[in-house]
């Protein structure tokens, strides 16, 4: 319905203002047209689509043109990103150089400690069954 108006009120391509001149009305109407393929009798193989309805999760971006606030917010987010992959890279380091210190340290010393034997023992229903 939304679509129908807007197009209404707007025209549809040939005015400088018009429906499918705006990016974000465009996005629109690619998710108004996979939903009507989606209504259409007799259109199951046309059923893959419905994963491309998921871009109807966009459609609330269009607030951060019209929202000052929001769009210094989604910049301020954007332009942390690459400080946010460095402290990633950090955090990385550090857990690699703990591994590394208790692979070390161990260094199989607990790998008896859980049997009695030098060798494990095998289960005899598991033998039984033929190893599944």
């Amino acid at each position: 319905m939304e679509a129908m108006i807007k197009i209404m009120g707007m025209g549809f391509v040939m005015h400088k203002t018009s429906y499918l001149r705006d990016g974000w009305n465009c996005l629109d109407f690619f998710v108004v047209m996979i939903s009507l393929a989606d209504v259409i009798p007799g259109s199951e193989s046309i059923s893959t689509l419905k994963v491309l309805r998921a871009l109807r999760i966009l459609r609330p971006l269009r607030s951060i043109n019209k929202i000052k606030g929001m769009k210094k917010l989604i910049n301020a987010m954007i332009k942390s990103v690459p400080g946010l992959l460095n402290v990633a890279l950090f955090l990385i380091f550090i857990l690699s150089i703990f591994a590394i210190f208790g692979v070390h340290q161990f260094q199989g010393k607990h790998y008896s400690r859980c049997r009695t034997t030098e060798m494990p023992l095998l289960n005899p229903l598991f033998e039984k069954n033929g190893g599944d």
